[in-house]
């Protein structure tokens, strides 16, 4: 603790200027999704939330998309900060071909309480999922495939 304790001493002020790149498309998807709402359901888990707990999450990584998968609807979807998006994110459910939410090899990682959380999501059937968003979907998947086997 003290070494730490010297390093955020020897940082001087606290604050460092930056540049920082906008998604200019992020207002547009975020009011497909949620409109003027103030409750919302998640694609996920379906729970009903207030929409400053949701963020419009995209299905394929955002990095990985073309201009024109960005500046298309299906590729996001309403994921609540309550923990489904974190958890799809970083790899712990997927949404199989038929639209249902399953684990991922990542999800033997899994301590109990995290266990726990998966168990309540594995089965549910996103609300996401159309013949429209499958093949973005499915990118997630795959993807999530290759990066564990890496």
């Amino acid at each position: 603790a003290e070494a730490l304790q010297a390093q955020l001493a020897a940082l001087g002020g606290t604050d460092a200027p930056s540049i920082a790149t906008a998604r200019k498309e992020q207002g547009i998807l975020r009011f497909h999704l949620f409109g003027n709402e103030l409750i919302g359901l998640c694609d996920i888990c379906g729970r009903s939330l207030p929409v400053d707990l949701m963020v419009a999450a995209h299905i394929k990584r955002r990095a990985s998309c073309t201009d024109e998968e960005r500046k298309t609807f299906d590729v996001v979807m309403r994921a609540c900060r309550l923990g489904c998006d974190e958890l799809y994110e970083k790899g712990y459910i997927c949404v199989g071909e038929s639209g249902v939410v399953q684990e991922t090899p990542r999800s033997k990682e899994a301590n109990p309480q995290l266990r726990e959380a998966l168990s309540a999501l594995v089965g549910k059937k996103s609300a996401a999922f159309s013949s429209a968003s499958a093949s973005y979907f499915k990118w997630h998947s795959e993807h999530l495939l290759r990066k564990l086997k890496n």
